[in-house]
């Protein structure tokens, strides 16, 4: 754990997270999620742990029977909050690690926000918002329609953000909310526009919406993108927990 931050809290961002970012197929056994998304991305198609008190030991074949009957590989999500001996067991039992990721969180009181004329703000999921993510992603139409199920999923509030450069959508991202937090999700830019800040600037303008009504921002990283982030870094966000994947191929 990070920054002396209390297990309340990163608990919390973990409901949040999930919340903005949900599976096409959940189920709860033993204190964790068991999620299943087409077998597309790793964090909807993994174990997650939903509180201090989930199973450490039962959990391992239940997840398997799980995952197997889906015909996709057993995943776990290992926080750095669990117990260490998990990990450990998982390693034992023949789970490769996979994709080290971070989770940073500001305070409000220290991230920057601007308007910007250019950034479009909706509530509401648009065609048009949806079309462009998928084309700044290059998803292909298994990918696009895993994507459209996975977020009309979402049930807390959100908003939408999309910048327009020389009459299309050049940037966009959005942010959901619950119990006073904000997690942006899906930050993406035109592959031929990055380095020009758009990115920041469709978060400075979601922020200058929402600071308001949240406490505080998180948001997940993989641990080697270094551009995302050094752009963080920028909103004054910091590493409060990480986490990584205990995958097995057979």
């Amino acid at each position: 754990m990070k920054n002396n931050y209390n297990n309340n809290l990163l608990w919390q961002i973990e409901a949040l997270c999930h919340r903005a970012w949900p599976s096409i197929e959940e189920k709860n056994m033993l204190g964790w999620i068991l999620r299943y998304s087409n077998g597309t991305g790793r964090r909807v198609n993994s174990a997650n742990p939903l509180g201090p008190d989930c199973d450490l030991n039962q959990i391992v074949g239940v997840c398997e029977e799980f995952y197997r009957s889906k015909n996709q590989p057993p995943r776990f999500r290992v926080l750095s909050f669990l117990d260490p001996s998990f990990d450990s067991l998982l390693k034992q039992n023949g789970y490769i690690e996979e994709a080290p990721t971070l989770t940073l969180y500001g305070d409000v009181t220290s991230i920057p926000s601007a308007q910007d004329e250019q950034v479009a703000l909706t509530s509401q999921l648009t065609e048009e918002w949806l079309e462009a993510l998928c084309r700044l992603q290059r998803q292909d139409n298994v990918r696009r329609i895993t994507y459209r199920q996975i977020i009309e999923k979402v049930t807390v509030p959100c908003l939408f953000a999309s910048l327009n450069h020389e009459g299309r959508i050049a940037a966009s991202c959005y942010g959901a909310i619950h119990n006073d937090l904000l997690c942006i999700e899906t930050v993406v830019t035109d592959e031929a526009l990055r380095g020009k800040g758009f990115a920041s600037r469709i978060i400075l303008a979601l922020l200058a919406q929402l600071q308001s009504r949240i406490k505080g921002l998180c948001i997940q990283v993989l641990a080697d993108n270094v551009p995302a982030l050094a752009l963080y870094q920028k909103f004054n966000l910091q590493e409060i927990y990480s986490y990584h994947y205990r995958t097995h191929d057979n």
